[in-house]
């Protein structure tokens, strides 16, 4: 059975994962997508957090690309982010994040 793409139409996986805690299971369940890949949505899922803050992604790339399609990110102030802009919010998702990255071998 397919599933409909988990982005939503703000360009988002996890809309909340600036003022929510992710648990593991909300992120092991990007697998069951079979329309953009649970490697994909994972790095979506770390650029996201990344892209609020303005995070200047270089031309052509996938996440260039796909930001500039919404206005909350052609709005905000472009520059290479620091960990220290993050909320604990994001830095507890990015940490979760990136070792289910590391423990699939996509890192």
């Amino acid at each position: 059975m397919k599933c409909s793409p988990p982005i939503d139409e703000d360009g988002f996986v996890f809309a909340k994962s600036s003022s929510e805690v992710l648990s593991e299971e909300m992120v092991l369940a990007l697998r069951e997508d079979e329309t953009v890949g649970f490697q994909r949505l994972l790095k979506m899922s770390i650029n996201e957090i990344y892209a609020r803050h303005g995070q200047l992604f270089n031309a052509g790339e996938v996440n260039d690309t796909h930001y500039q399609k919404y206005s909350w990110y052609r709005e905000t102030n472009k520059h290479g982010v620091k960990w220290e802009e993050f909320n604990n919010f994001e830095k507890t998702n990015l940490r979760l994040l990136i070792s289910i990255e590391e423990e699939y071998g996509y890192r």
